[in-house]
């Protein structure tokens, strides 16, 4: 059996018992990272758990990870239905589009992306 898990990453739009921020989700991932990751048949995902529960400043922290653990994977949740490419075209503006596919770019091991068609126009 092989394992691939990480600690999820909210810091907005979550409830508060739920709730990290950018510094806490970096440092915390990076020493389960450190701890676990390769240790026989495990493996850590760097788990930005949805863009519409992630700050860009935690995004980018999540981007920084893949970066230092080229590695490990990176699973997130983008959007399933129009409804959640709306909303997270309002939250992010122009950028979120570009900040969630650098965090997955930044490793060539990714577990999951859901996403529906997109188009985006500037706002």
């Amino acid at each position: 059996m092989r394992l691939v898990a990480g600690k999820v990453l909210m810091d907005i739009n979550c409830p508060d018992e739920l709730r990290d921020d950018p510094a806490s989700a970096y440092s915390d991932s990076k020493a389960l990272i450190e701890r676990w990751h390769g240790k026989g048949r495990l493996g850590y995902a760097i788990t930005p758990r949805f863009a519409l529960t992630s700050s860009e400043d935690q995004l980018a922290a999540a981007g920084r990870l893949a970066a230092e653990y080229p590695d490990t994977w990176v699973h997130t949740h983008l959007a399933e239905n129009t409804a959640e490419v709306e909303e997270i075209a309002t939250q992010f503006a122009a950028t979120w589009m570009c900040m969630t596919i650098s965090v997955c770019c930044a490793s060539a091991r990714y577990s999951r992306i859901v996403c529906t068609s997109m188009q985006l126009t500037a706002p």
